[in-house]
Formats: C-alpha cells, structure tokens, sequence
C-alpha cells in the first residue's frame, strides 16, 4: 500500500492536487518543522518503552492471554 501512495506522488510531483497546488507552495513553514523534528524524538522515548512493555507484558513468553485461558480450562 505504501508503494502505491509513494507512486502515486511520484506522478504528482511537482503538484499536490492537480492542477494548481504545488508541493513547495502547500509545505509546512519552517518554524513548524523544527517543533516536529524536536517533538518526534521525545515521543518515540515516551511511545517505544511503553509498546514494549506491553508488548512483555502479552507475550507467549511471559504467560500472556493463552496461559491464562489454559489455566481456566483446568
């Protein structure tokens, strides 16, 4: 799928929206860009440890769902 999108942007460029928005003309500004590219990071370091904890947390190794619907059947 993400082929398809990236393709289709290819066939686009240099327009977003045919026939008159350009890419550059519809881009964010430049203050907006750094705020994302600093935000980014600080919430990958919140986001990954927590889907990784959860992640243990569920697991076949850990015990998770499975384990506990076979303790229910005994």
């Amino acid at each position: 799928m993400a082929l398809v999108i990236a393709g289709w942007g290819v066939a686009q460029y240099p327009y977003l929206i045919l026939p008159s928005e350009r890419i550059s003309g519809v881009a964010a500004g430049d203050a907006t860009l750094r705020s994302f590219l600093v935000a980014l990071p600080i919430g990958a370091l919140i986001l990954v440890p927590s889907l990784v904890l959860l992640y243990s947390t569920f697991s076949e190794k850990t015990g998770g769902p499975e384990a506990k619907r076979q303790e229910y059947k005994h």
